[in-house]
C-alpha cells in the first residue's frame, strides 16, 4: 500500500535542512496513531520514501528554504496535503544537538586530521578566504594559500605582529607577500594587544575557528579546530575580520604620519 504526501511546505522560517539525519514523526489523521519513523536525512526538494508501522509506504517530497543550517526551535512542525488522508499531515522537526552542526578535531588525538580538514577546506575555495593568524609558521598553508591566489581567490589575512616578527613566521610571511596576497599585519584596538585569535572564512559559508595555530607545532600541542557551514557564522567573522583590519590600517596610518613629522 503507498500514500504520497505532497507539497511539505515550512511554516517557519528557521528550519535546519542540513545533512544530518533527523528523526521525524508523522501525525496522520488517516490512521490516527503517531508514527515514529527512522532517522532519514532531510536534503532540501529530495523525495523521502519511509514507511510508517501499519506499512504504509509514505512519500514525502519537501519544499524546504534553501539556507542551510538554520536550527528549528523545538515543535517547530511543517504542514502537507494528503489526497488520501481525511486530515492534513503534520511533520514534527525536534532539535538536532548543536554538536551535529561542527566539526571538531582536538590535537594532537587527532593524529593530524584537523590540520588535513583545514587544509582541505582552504583547497576547496572558490571564492573568497578571510584569514585572522597569530601564529603562522606552516608551509603547507602557505601553499594552499598561494595555490587559492593563483585560482584567482579573494584573499585578505590579517596577523599579529609580534608574532610576525618572528624569523620562522617572516619565511612564510614572504611567501604571501611574493604573490601578491594582501596582508595587514597590526595589534589588537584594545591598548596595542596581541591579535590573538586564529580563525578562517571560506566563501562567506565555512568557517574554522579554535585555539589552533597556523604552525606545524600546533598540531602536536593540545589545541582544537572547530569548522561549521554557516552563512550566518561566516558574516559574524567577517565583519570581526573587517573591523580588526580597519583598526591596523588606522594604525599603520598613524604610525606612517608620526615617521613623516620626525623627518619633518
Amino acid at each position: 500500500m503507498k500514500r504520497t504526501i505532497w507539497d511539505v511546505s515550512v511554516k517557519s522560517p528557521a528550519f535546519w535542512a542540513g545533512l544530518v539525519g533527523v528523526q521525524i514523526a508523522l501525525a496522520c489523521f488517516h490512521h490516527g496513531p503517531l508514527y515514529d519513523l527512522a532517522a532519514v536525512a532531510m536534503k532540501p526538494n529530495t523525495p523521502i520514501t519511509m514507511y510508517d508501522e501499519a506499512g504504509w509506504e509514505v512519500q514525502v517530497q519537501p519544499t524546504i528554504p534553501t539556507k542551510p543550517n538554520n536550527i528549528p526551535m523545538a515543535g517547530r512542525t511543517v504542514q502537507a496535503t494528503n489526497p488520501i488522508a481525511t486530515g492534513p499531515v503534520t511533520v514534527t522537526l525536534p532539535v538536532p544537538d548543536p554538536q551535529d552542526l561542527i566539526e571538531t578535531f582536538l590535537t594532537p588525538y587527532d593524529q593530524g586530521a584537523g590540520e588535513t580538514r583545514y587544509l582541505t577546506m582552504v583547497n576547496g575555495a572558490k571564492n573568497k578566504i578571510r584569514m585572522c593568524a597569530f601564529g603562522f609558521t606552516d608551509p603547507q598553508v602557505s601553499a594552499a594559500l598561494v595555490a587559492a591566489q593563483a585560482r584567482h581567490v579573494d584573499i585578505g589575512i590579517v596577523m599579529d605582529e609580534n608574532q610576525a616578527g618572528g624569523p620562522h613566521q617572516m619565511i612564510e610571511i614572504a611567501k604571501l607577500k611574493a604573490t601578491n596576497i594582501p596582508l595587514w599585519i597590526g595589534h589588537s584596538a584594545s591598548h596595542d594587544q596581541l591579535v590573538h585569535a586564529k580563525f578562517t572564512v571560506v566563501d562567506d559559508l565555512w568557517v574554522e575557528d579554535g585555539s589552533w595555530n597556523y604552525s606545524p607545532s600546533a598540531s602536536h600541542q593540545d589545541n582544537f579546530l572547530n569548522f561549521m557551514q554557516s552563512p550566518k557564522r561566516a558574516k559574524l567573522f567577517n565583519d570581526y575580520w573587517e573591523k580588526i583590519k580597519a583598526k591596523i590600517i588606522e594604525q599603520q596610518t598613524a604610525k606612517a604620519a608620526k615617521s613623516a613629522k620626525v623627518k619633518e
